[in-house]
């Protein structure tokens, strides 16, 4: 309020709805059909507006501050880290596919793909997220859609059956699949990409099956998770000894103290 306070009326979601601000008003809503999911948009707008999809964004297009990239490979999980490698799992969602009469999985979830094929990335700070969409029919073939800067020639080799294609090749694809089934994750699907898959193809109406799968764990996993907590642990107990030993000797401050504990959690 205090930053925007002058030029915007601010107002505080979800005390007031969005749907309930223009009531008995025509208008017509922009939005960018790369970024939202048809689920957000019935969400936060009901069946109050019509609705435009704008393919360039308005906001890159002002956009004055220059965006470094970094390029940080994928990289697969150590063996010991899973029981299961990833043809197990590709193998298990395709009898998935098989049994609801579906021909093809949209994965739109990057964790999805994460768990699927046991890899990992750098593209968010604090998580290993590896940013990708993938697509598997119900014969096992898998298209791996990414930024190709991102793909080792060592994922390459451990991945082999898997075919990696750059992420801006997907609406051109999907258009190219005709007659098929498809299963798709209403949470994180684009309006942009169903409405690809829907113009010559029916969306079933199923959940990804890879959300229930990976909250299962298995016993190599559950043990992972025993023993990290139990480092985690070891390092928030000498955190807690070294404030009560420290607090009266010198200034803690939030910063300080996060960074303490960051230094302990990471030895």
């Amino acid at each position: 309020k205090k930053q925007c306070a002058k030029n915007f009326n601010i107002i505080t979601f979800p005390n007031k709805k969005n749907y309930t601000l223009f009531r008995n008003k025509k208008h017509t809503i922009g939005f960018d059909p790369k970024l939202f999911t048809q689920k957000m948009l019935n969400t936060f707008f009901r069946n109050v507006f019509k609705f435009k999809p704008i393919n360039s964004n308005l906001v890159d297009e002002i956009w004055k501050r220059k965006i470094k990239r970094e390029y940080k490979k994928f990289y697969t999980l150590p063996r010991n880290s899973v029981d299961n490698d990833y043809r197990f799992k590709i193998n298990k969602i395709v009898s998935i596919l098989k049994k609801n009469g579906a021909d093809y999985l949209w994965i739109t979830a990057s964790e999805n793909n994460a768990w699927l094929l046991n890899i990992r990335g750098g593209d968010s700070n604090y998580s290993p997220i590896p940013n990708s969409h993938s697509l598997i029919d119900n014969k096992g073939r898998i298209i791996f859609f990414c930024d190709l800067n991102k793909v080792s020639p060592d994922i390459k080799i451990k991945l082999k059956k898997i075919r990696f294609v750059s992420i801006n090749s997907i609406d051109d694809l999907l258009l190219k699949i005709k007659r098929k089934k498809f299963i798709i994750d209403k949470n994180t699907c684009s309006v942009l990409f169903e409405k690809s898959i829907l113009r010559n193809n029916k969306i079933l109406n199923f959940e990804d099956p890879i959300y229930f799968e990976k909250a299962i764990k298995n016993k190599r996993e559950i043990y992972n998770i025993k023993k990290v907590h139990y480092h985690d642990g070891v390092a928030l107990t000498k955190y807690l000894f070294w404030v009560k030993k420290n607090f009266y000797k010198k200034k803690i401050t939030e910063i300080s103290g996060s960074n303490k504990l960051y230094k302990l959690r990471k030895k």
